[in-house]
């Protein structure tokens, strides 16, 4: 079950006036993230026999012929032929295998990340701009129910292909980060129907806009613009900084 808050820390920039005054959302691809093992395919096809090889072979002619129309036959043939191929070098077929499937998830995958925290420091810092930046609330009703937990583990295991059904397999890799990652407490929206890019919904995206410790009047105000453009009359708080230790306190203005 998703938590009642999802929180999205930003920089005051264009993305973010988007996320306001357009209900826009950007989905980075896997190899946009700051952490370079992040969804970082490690599976191996370790293994495999001829069957699986074959039905490997058929996964990736449906994938790489969807745009033809081919007749059953038509189309087992090309998978017959692709496969007695493949049995020449099955070791060259299967790392290929593990590059494509590397390669799919990095560039053809749409993340959105989110945090169920507004007042966690090193956030602030890495992602609004050392906390001169915001916090949005974010409203996400006709998608929160997709967004998923991020698991965090002291190592980041390998697996392989054939062990585990795809759905699950696909879930471990793009629902695990290192424990070094886990202050982000991080949530995740992964779904097929949000390629990488933007994408624009019909209703708004902000419950509550989070203001940071630095953030700077012309800022704070270029902020209160966007929210007036858009017509969003929400709740404003006010992050501060404990002078003693690194905690953040977050506050109604």
């Amino acid at each position: 079950m998703s938590p009642v808050h999802l929180f999205k820390y930003r920089e005051i920039n264009n993305w973010t006036a988007r996320i306001i005054t357009h209900n826009e959302l950007y989905f980075a691809k896997p190899q946009e993230l700051n952490d370079p093992w992040d969804c970082a395919s490690r599976v191996s096809f370790e293994g495999a026999t001829p069957a699986q090889i074959r039905d490997l072979v058929h996964v990736a002619m449906k994938e790489a012929l969807c745009n033809l129309v081919l007749s059953t036959a038509k189309f087992e043939e090309v998978v017959e032929r692709h496969y007695r191929e493949a049995l020449t070098d099955p070791d060259g077929f299967l790392r290929d295998a593990e590059r494509g499937l590397r390669d799919s998830i990095q560039v053809g995958k749409g993340v959105y990340c989110l945090s169920e925290v507004a007042n966690e420091a090193q956030m602030w810092s890495y992602y609004a701009k050392g906390h001169s930046g915001i916090c949005i609330d974010m409203s996400l009703p006709e998608i929160l129910t997709s967004a998923r937990a991020v698991r965090y583990m002291g190592h980041l295991p390998r697996f392989n292909f054939f062990d585990l059904p795809l759905e699950q397999l696909a879930d471990k890799v793009l629902f695990t980060k290192h424990n070094n990652w886990s202050y982000e407490h991080e949530w995740r929206i992964i779904q097929r129907e949000f390629p990488p890019g933007a994408h624009h919904f019909k209703y708004p995206l902000v419950k509550r806009v989070i203001f940071g410790a630095k953030t700077r009047p012309p800022d704070v105000k270029l902020v209160l613009g966007w929210l007036k453009d858009a017509r969003l009359d929400v709740p404003l708080y006010q992050a501060e900084l404990d002078p003693c230790q690194p905690v953040v306190q977050i506050r109604p203005i």
